[in-house]
């Protein structure tokens, strides 16, 4: 999971400083816009924000966000399992068809059952 991963970057020819700087401005306010709206994800960007206070570099702040959101798939991973662990006990009680593990590794991305 802490494996390195390298982006490649395009040269940013068709972006000047004022439209990049606008861009930036756009994506700031449309994520302040999301937290007013959802502030159950404050605790989420405060997260975020913590983890990259001390990161310079596109490549490097991509890497570490990669590696937070794959940390939340295992999560959610360990979630579904814990749910179909509870599901299997009372879903024949309740007459309710069980996902099978092909199911379930597509509800989180990955290529096997883990």
């Amino acid at each position: 999971m802490a494996e390195r991963i390298r982006f490649q970057t395009r040269p940013q020819t068709g972006y000047s400083s004022g439209s990049y700087e606008r861009k930036l401005a756009e994506s700031i306010e449309a994520r302040d816009k999301l937290l007013k709206e959802r502030p159950s994800l404050q605790a989420y960007q405060a997260e975020i924000d913590r983890a990259l206070q001390n990161v310079h570099g596109y490549e490097d702040r991509m890497a570490v966000l990669s590696v937070m959101m794959e940390a939340k798939l295992h999560e959610l991973r360990e979630s579904f399992a814990a749910l179909k662990s509870v599901a299997g006990k009372y879903g024949s009680v309740l007459n309710v068809p069980q996902p099978d593990d092909r199911e379930l590794a597509g509800l989180t991305g990955s290529k096997t059952a883990h």
